[in-house]
């Protein structure tokens, strides 16, 4: 493999940042605030912290090298993570690993990580053999290696690659933790993707699924299907070609002991269009499944990796294992070279599966069936679904939504008028929420507003006397309410029909509303989903930043890592979609508000989350504080995460309780 650095290039100095980082305004509160919530815990009752196996500065110190990394910021996620590195031995090489993700957009990062990798080289090849290190030292050693040659092969350098993987191959079972662990599967996986073949890794795939069984299934499909995805890109590749063929054969040479093994099988034969193989493994797979229940044994008890348990009482987890692995299978296979007696042969297996079981998995077969071209055979299956089973509403959605992809609109229309006309005899109302909302949510992404809009003109009002009773003195908005109007709104968004007026209106009747009907995740979700996306998406910030206040009441319950995963989403969106805004430090307009306007609400929000959460326990502002380092990144750049890194290291042993 070529490497990506020139011998010219390899001769830059490394980047590097100033001694002293000077520190923004919200970093000081943060800081401060993390010192507040510290002192409070400690004058309060002992209680057991949620997380024991970090401090709470060594954990917010790894948070912020990743938010860097992630963001591209070399230079600093380096300086962060050389602050870990005492505790955290593996900062280095995972923060090279993350970095290198990032290299096609950062100009000169693939430099910088080659010269750190080359600092880290002499380390890591140490000339301790490997038996005589302890197990714990091994096993963090074993992880160095993986990463580093993750890195090395991510930026082209193949021989530092294959060098770090023979040394990884000295040590006593050294393959089992990168097979075995999903994260390490998947580092391990994308190197060898990028890597030439080699003796090493050849092997490695060809004896995977004998000595690791449905792990290495799975890292040997993850393989495959990296091959295939670049294929499908350049057919002509010789290396993806190669790489596929060496995956498919050690599932074919290899003696499958699960259902879970016999369905990646049949994904991989399908990635290399072998339908006729497809074929086979779908036959075996469904006389085990005969032989299972003719013996009595529970396949759903048997095997907890075939199918989550879910209350669906009308579904045949048989059925539903089979239907599954058509359609990863259909999906992973080039349908149009396929054999018409091959598509036929599949049409009509999922045709009688999809009968056989709920309207769920109805759907999933008529999507199928539509890929593969038997659009009469997916009208039948949803037709074949009970009327009274409510699960039908799926059918219909999973039939509309195969009839739009390969553009059968009119089709597709018929198939809503009959949708609507069944959810209007059914006696409950769920099936028409399930159905309009999901018609409705299909043709939003689709970016048809219009169709949108007529599919929630045929909701009908629930009547009755307890209905006129509570509209007597006014009207009072329902949980369905809320919804339709949530989603009319980001019909008429799309359209920009609406006078600025008019959308103020429907935005402050939203917002009234939707704290009284909804709190927690409900509420945050409906937030995001109906209001802050769809307004910034349609350049309306200044009324999207009117949405920010609610969302303290919509996490003042949050809590943990799901607290941060919320915040670090809004973030996220709230970073991309204001980036013009927070890179134009003027009094001019940017879609409606002030540069000035806009950091100073963002500001606003950030402070507001972080007192409240520094109101509860220190977890939780470390927490609170975790989540919002992308938006902090985007307000004050890369260097106010150093500058609060470095504050963290000073103070935070003081956080913990002696």
């Amino acid at each position: 493999m070529t490497s990506l650095l020139s011998p010219e290039r390899t001769q830059l100095s490394r980047p590097t940042l100033a001694s002293r980082v000077e520190r923004s305004a919200l970093v000081q509160h943060a800081l401060e605030l993390l010192s507040a919530a510290a002192k409070n815990q400690q004058e309060a009752s002992f209680q057991i912290e949620e997380r024991a196996v970090y401090q709470p500065d060594s954990w917010l110190l790894q948070k912020c090298w990743e938010a860097l990394a992630d963001a591209g910021a070399g230079p600093e996620a380096l300086t962060v993570a050389h602050m870990a590195a005492s505790r955290q031995p593996l900062a280095l090489v995972q923060v090279l690993y993350r970095l290198s993700r990032q290299i096609d957009r950062r100009l000169g990062l693939a430099n910088l990580i080659y010269q750190e990798l080359a600092q880290l080289h002499s380390q890591l090849m140490r000339n301790e053999a490997p038996q005589e290190v302890p197990e714990r030292e091994a096993a963090l050693a074993r992880e160095q290696l993986l990463y580093a040659a993750a890195t090395a092969a991510a930026i082209g350098e193949a021989q530092r690659a294959f060098t770090l993987l023979e040394r990884l191959d000295q040590f006593a079972e050294p393959w089992e933790r990168p097979i075995v662990m999903p994260e390490q599967r998947q580092v391990l996986s994308e190197a060898i993707v990028k890597l030439p073949p080699h003796p090493l890794t050849v092997a490695l795939i060809a004896h995977a699924l004998r000595r690791y069984g449905d792990a290495g299934a799975q890292f040997v499909l993850a393989i495959t299907t990296a091959a295939s995805d670049h294929l499908r890109v350049s057919p002509a590749a010789a290396r993806p070609a190669r790489l596929l063929m060496h995956g498919v054969n050690a599932f074919r040479h290899s003696t499958l002991t699960s259902l879970h093994a016999r369905r990646l099988t049949a994904v991989a034969l399908a990635q290399a269009g072998a339908s006729d193989e497809v074929l086979n493994q779908l036959t075996a797979i469904a006389n085990i499944q005969a032989a299972r229940r003719e013996s009595g044994l529970s396949l759903r008890k048997a095997d907890q990796n075939v199918l989550r348990q879910v209350k669906r009482p009308t579904a045949d987890a048989d059925v539903d294992f089979l239907v599954y692995t058509i359609q990863e299978a259909v999906r992973a296979m080039p349908v149009r070279t396929m054999p018409r007696e091959h598509r036929i042969e599949l049409a009509n297996r999922l045709v009688l599966l999809g009968a056989k079981s709920d309207g769920w998995t109805a759907a999933g077969a008529a999507s199928t069936l539509v890929e593969l071209g038997a659009i009469k055979y997916a009208v039948e299956v949803v037709d074949s679904i009970p009327a009274s089973d409510p699960t039908k509403a799926e059918g219909y959605i999973g039939l509309v939504r195969g009839l739009l992809a390969v553009d059968e609109p009119e089709l597709a229309q018929e198939q809503i008028a009959r949708g609507l006309a069944w959810v209007r005899s059914y006696p409950g109302r769920n099936p028409a929420r399930a159905l309009i909302w999901g018609l409705a949510e299909l043709f939003l992404e689709r970016r048809e507003p219009a169709q949108a809009l007529a599919v929630l003109d045929a909701w009908e009002e629930p009547g009755g006397f307890w209905r006129a009773l509570r509209n007597r003195f006014g009207r009072k908005w329902s949980d369905d309410d809320l919804r339709n109007q949530g989603l009319r709104l980001r019909a008429l968004l799309q359209q920009d029909a609406l006078p600025p007026k008019a959308v103020q209106q429907q935005i402050n009747a939203l917002l009234a509303w939707a704290p009284r009907l909804l709190d927690g995740e409900a509420l945050f979700n409906f937030l995001t989903e109906n209001l802050l996306a769809p307004l910034l998406a349609a350049g309306r910030v200044e009324q999207a930043l009117s949405v920010l206040p609610l969302y303290q009441r919509a996490m003042g319950g949050g809590s943990g890592e799901k607290h941060a995963s919320r915040l670090a989403h809004l973030s996220r969106l709230l970073a991309t979609e204001l980036a013009a805004s927070l890179r134009t430090p003027t009094a001019d307009e940017v879609n409606g508000a002030t540069s000035s306007a806009v950091r100073s609400a963002l500001e606003s929000f950030l402070l507001g989350v972080w007192q409240a959460d520094s109101q509860r326990s220190l977890w939780q502002t470390v927490h609170g504080i975790e989540g919002t380092l992308p938006l902090l990144i985007a307000l004050d750049g890369p260097e106010a995460i150093v500058a609060l890194a470095k504050g963290i290291a000073q103070s935070g042993k003081q956080w913990s309780r002696p």
